[in-house]
């Protein structure tokens, strides 16, 4: 490949990374049964998804793996913009992140709170949306250029 190509790499990567995480604002879960659609910042955040008065409540409790999901691929692209000899290490992130937004489904629970004082894990059936599929790829694709950029020296 051509020396002055694999120059851009570093930018398109940083570019790509940006835009995964760029994705937290775009709907990123939503119920299987159901027209509710929750965004990345919502579930990173945590909200309120019911309450039924003083019989129960429930909600999305802040989620840290939902934040490193979303915030490494940006941190992917700095790093390699800035030292393109750390590509391991953006290879990593970037992998580590797609992996984490396809899971994200799994890890997402919902906890209840009843009147009783009583606190329960629901296991809700969540489907992919646009934003998590979106960013997912974006960072299979950053990871790729990395791993293409380091083959090329």
């Amino acid at each position: 490949m051509n020396k002055k190509y694999t120059n851009t790499f570093p930018i398109i990567v940083l570019l790509l990374g940006i835009a995964a995480s760029i994705m937290v604002f775009l709907p990123a879960l939503k119920y299987k049964d159901s027209d509710a659609t929750y965004t990345g910042l919502k579930i990173i955040t945590g909200v309120n998804i019911f309450n039924l008065g003083s019989i129960a409540d429930g909600k999305l409790p802040f989620s840290i793996l939902a934040l490193l999901a979303f915030v490494l691929p940006v941190v992917a692209g700095i790093i390699y913009f800035n030292s393109p000899k750390n590509a391991i290490i953006s290879i990593v992130l970037f992998a580590g992140a797609a992996v984490l937004l396809f899971l994200l489904p799994e890890y997402t629970k919902v906890v209840v709170n009843t009147f009783i004082g009583g606190e329960t894990e629901l296991d809700i059936k969540w489907v992919l949306q646009v934003g998590t599929i979106i960013a997912g790829s974006l960072s299979c694709a950053g990871g790729a250029l990395v791993l293409l950029g380091l083959s090329q020296k």
